[in-house]
This record gives structure tokens, sequence and C-alpha cells, in this order.
């Protein structure tokens, strides 16, 4: 029996397609029983290709951002590899602190929600070997957001 044109398929490597698919959430579900209690593992194919050179718009990298809090103030640590002091922005407007970061080869934008109220007037910002530490001190009042000199 021979197939006709209109019998073959439009689009013969869905299958393929999908068993890789499948292949790939088995491994990452996996690797995940095999973690434990140390963490998810995210999987994301497409991020290595986001780059201008092949073409695709670059999407922001998740920063690791580890969040203190002490007596009278809140302490942020944000590890930014492969970014200049000059390509950080970050603002606060009392709960909610955001940085954004531009380097060469990675972007990261990270919104942080903060434990308590602070004074984003007493914001100081330090930036060390890809390392960026703010300490904020605690407050009572919610005006809008103040950028953040970083040193």
């Amino acid at each position: 029996m021979t197939r006709r044109p209109r019998d073959r398929d439009e689009r013969p490597f869905d299958d393929v397609f999908t068993a890789f698919e499948r292949l790939v959430e088995e491994m990452v579900e996996n690797t995940d029983r095999m973690m434990g209690p140390y963490g998810h593992v995210n999987i994301d194919v497409d991020h290595q290709f986001d780059h201008a050179e092949h073409g695709r718009q670059r999407r922001p990298s998740e920063a690791h951002v580890d969040v203190q809090e002490a007596n009278e103030a809140v302490q942020v640590v944000a590890d930014l590899p492969g970014v200049s002091k000059d390509g950080i922005e970050v603002t606060c407007d009392g709960r909610t602190l955001t940085i954004s970061a531009t380097g060469e080869r990675r972007e990261y934008a990270e919104q942080v929600r903060l434990p308590a109220r602070v004074d984003e007037q007493s914001a100081t910002a330090t930036y060390n070997n890809g390392v960026l530490e703010i300490t904020l001190s605690r407050a009572d009042s919610d005006d809008g957001g103040t950028p953040i000199d970083v040193e």
C-alpha cells in the first residue's frame, strides 16, 4: 500500500520532539528526587541560546539574593557576577527592593519583597567582586520609590 501525498504528515518530527520533551521532564523529575532536600533543579534549554549573536533577545537571569533581618535593619545581599558597578540600578519603595543589572553577557532583574517596612533614604549599598550588599534601616513611613547609589 502506498501513501498518497495528502496522507503524509505535515510535521514528521512532532513524535520525536514529543518524546524528547518527555525524556527531559523525566530527567528533571529523577534529578529532583535524587537531590532530595537540596532543592529543585530548573532546566531552561532555551536559556543557553539567548544571546545577541544568535539573533534572539537576552532574557534576565536569576540572581542569588539573600535577605537577612536584624533588630534595626534589613540587609540584602545579591550575587551579580559579570556586571560592573555602573551597570547596576537599585530602587526601593519601602516594601520592595528592585535590582536591575546589565553586563556584557548577563542581565539581572530582581524584585525582593522585604520582610519589614524600611526607610529607603537611609539605604547604603556597596558592590565588590560581583557581590551587592544593601543595608536598609527599618521605618514606618510609606512614600514613593527612591534610587539608591551603589558605591
